[in-house]
């Protein structure tokens, strides 16, 4: 800490080692009843690339707007699926009767997978939308052989820090 040190930020992760069985075990019972309650809801989760992009972009659009925040372009988006020579580059969509109402953009760098990018339409959380969606990008990093997934960066004290914190990750200062 000193006069050109910000702290305020921190990084969180899981450690995907153990594999999904263990993973999923080491949840907290009521992280796993809402993972279970979310796919009982008839909410469907999609992984893909370009072909999810619209999808991805409606609900990340939604969210920007309601943050007051201006959103990435499209063609940015595009670039990092195109373009993307460190790993991959993949969107997860949350549906339910079809309409995207929740949505993550990953990258991948060597046996790091990392969510840089996600939300969910704040009038379907009850649903469990957040839970089961970041379920299965854990399970598909798992599947692929991944060793971390990163949560991405938050600030100390923040709402999407408290949701994050509820995976039981490791967190991380960042300076």
């Amino acid at each position: 800490s000193g006069e050109y040190a910000v702290e305020e930020k921190v990084t969180s992760y899981l450690d995907l080692a153990p594999g999904e069985d263990e993973v999923y075990s080491s949840f907290k019972y009521n992280i796993r009843r809402q993972i279970r309650i979310g796919g009982e809801n008839g909410v469907v989760i999609k992984r893909g690339g370009i072909e999810l992009l619209d999808d991805f972009q409606e609900v990340y659009y939604t969210n920007m707007r309601r943050l007051g925040s201006p959103p990435q372009p499209r063609a940015f988006f595009e670039t990092f699926i195109s373009d993307w020579a460190n790993g991959e580059a993949t969107i997860f969509c949350a549906y339910i009767n079809d309409r995207p109402i929740g949505s993550a953009f990953l990258l991948s760098y060597g046996k790091i997978i990392e969510n840089c990018w996600a939300g969910t339409l704040t009038e379907y959380n009850k649903l469990y939308v957040p839970y089961l969606l970041y379920w299965e990008m854990i399970k598909y990093s798992v599947g692929k052989g991944y060793k971390a997934f990163s949560f991405g960066r938050s600030s100390k004290g923040s709402g999407s820090l408290k949701f994050k914190n509820h995976w039981k990750p490791i967190i991380k200062q960042i300076y």
